[in-house]
């Protein structure tokens, strides 16, 4: 027999709804990604000419030509770039994956989950974006001319890197959020925003930096290699935000 009085406004509990993020996810995404280019673009100019170190005494040239005597670089000098290129790929991945990780777990509201997301997203995106960019690179300053006024090679290449970057970097803030069925939509997003920061970057780098070749692995210019930067990790953190439709 109830013990509840008749008239009385008496509501069963209700059962506990799913948590609520504490911390807008997009804007969390966004404050990640900004720190993350910040980092990784500060990390990468300690990294030019650490393989090449001509390219320290020219840094605004053209680095697919000895400063020197602008003739063709030799294939130690080749294979310093690409070295060059891995480091710093491999440093901006990592870098995004970390602070996008813990970008979805502050959105989550769990520490736990902030970890395995930022520790994932760390190893993931210095492995697989280093280790594919030393094979990328290699592949494109043999077999395609750096100099020559061609965008399909250095376009398809770059968008390659950063599209798997954003997944990486999607993944990491989809585990980190703890949204196990979203995961698959963050790695699209992420991937949809390093393609498009490919796009920005190549197509308006030309516009803006023409002299520092931004379409070669790391341009030539010290302002180009740091929008590059900066596309790439706001354009990945709010399409991997957006892509959850996480507000």
């Amino acid at each position: 027999m109830s013990d509840v009085e008749p008239g009385s406004d008496f509501r069963p509990p209700s059962a506990p709804g799913p948590r609520q993020p504490r911390v807008s996810p997009t804007l969390s995404a966004l404050i990640a990604g900004l720190i993350a280019a910040g980092l990784s673009g500060a990390a990468g100019e300690s990294f030019v000419g650490l393989f090449a170190p001509a390219e320290r005494a020219g840094a605004e040239a053209d680095p697919s030509l000895d400063p020197d005597d602008g003739e063709q670089r030799s294939p130690e000098q080749l294979r310093g770039l690409v070295l060059d290129a891995t480091v710093t790929f491999a440093a901006q991945g990592g870098l995004l994956g970390l602070m996008l990780g813990l970008a979805g777990g502050v959105s989550g509201r769990s520490l736990p989950m902030a970890g395995l997301g930022a520790g994932i997203g760390v190893m993931a995106g210095a492995v697989v974006c280093g280790l594919g960019a030393f094979g990328l690179f290699t592949l494109y300053l043999n077999h395609v001319d750096p100099i020559a006024p061609e965008l399909l090679a250095p376009l398809s290449t770059r968008s390659i890197l950063w599209g798997v970057m954003g997944g990486v970097g999607g993944m990491a803030f989809g585990i980190g959020l703890g949204d196990e069925n979203g995961i698959g939509q963050a790695i699209l997003g992420g991937a949809v925003g390093g393609l498009l920061a490919t796009l920005v970057y190549e197509l308006g780098g030309l516009v803006l930096f023409p002299d520092a070749r931004p379409t070669i692995p790391v341009a030539g210019g010290q302002s180009a290699r740091l929008v590059a930067h900066g596309v790439t990790g706001v354009l990945v953190a709010l399409g991997a935000a957006r892509a959850l439709n996480a507000e």
